[in-house]
């Protein structure tokens, strides 16, 4: 599973089919697009249609024997630092070609939900005429709801599961050896392409 970029349009966005009422995306609404550079760097495309990247500044920063403790949360190594930023300016992109940015909208009807896409052209980093609707499509939403309430649910049995006494003081600590073994498997040779399934078989 490739990544992706985040874009921001300030330029107006066409209507949504028949929607009663013209959509608002939130400011700084971050849309999703594969046609920048795939390495979840923030764009945005200002209200004159002109494309900026967000360029931020990182230092080395090393961690505190508390912070590594925490952090050593069952592999073999870890880093003794973090890279942590200390700047952040808009630069402005060059770049010419078409960009589509696209998102999933949860609740966009009582009982339904939306996929939306958009597309504009780009030229020497200057948007060439408006935005355009790609493809709008609405879905009932009571899957995904039913989905979502079982992942609910099976979380809150897990929490509960966790307060018992055989996890509190003897499940936690078989999870962490199991997980240093297959991490330590996996970091040696990556061979056992299936071995999470093992993995989770072993675990309380």
């Amino acid at each position: 599973m490739g990544m992706f970029d985040y874009v921001e349009c300030e330029m107006e966005l066409p209507k949504l089919g028949d929607h009663p009422h013209s959509w608002e995306w939130k400011n700084e609404h971050q849309f999703q697009t594969k046609d920048l550079a795939n390495a979840l760097i923030e764009y945005r495309i200002d209200k004159e249609g002109v494309l900026y990247h967000k360029k931020i500044e990182y230092e080395k920063r090393y961690l505190t024997d508390e912070e590594q403790k925490d952090k050593d949360s069952g592999g073999f190594w870890h880093p003794m630092w973090n890279l942590e930023p200390v700047s952040e300016e808009w630069v402005k992109e060059d770049f010419t070609g078409y960009i589509n940015f696209y998102d999933f909208i949860h609740d966009f009807e009582e009982d339904e939900d939306a996929w939306v896409e958009y597309k504009v052209h780009i030229k020497d980093s200057v948007v060439q005429g408006q935005v355009e609707l790609v493809e709008f499509k609405k879905q009932c939403s009571k899957e995904r709801k039913k989905s979502s309430e079982k992942i609910k649910s099976a979380m809150k049995a897990r929490r509960e599961y966790q307060k018992k006494w055989r996890y509190r003081f003897f499940g936690q600590y078989w999870n962490s050896l199991i997980n240093r073994v297959f991490r330590g498997v996996r970091w040696v040779g990556n061979k056992l392409d299936n071995s999470w399934k093992l993995e989770e078989k072993l675990k309380f």
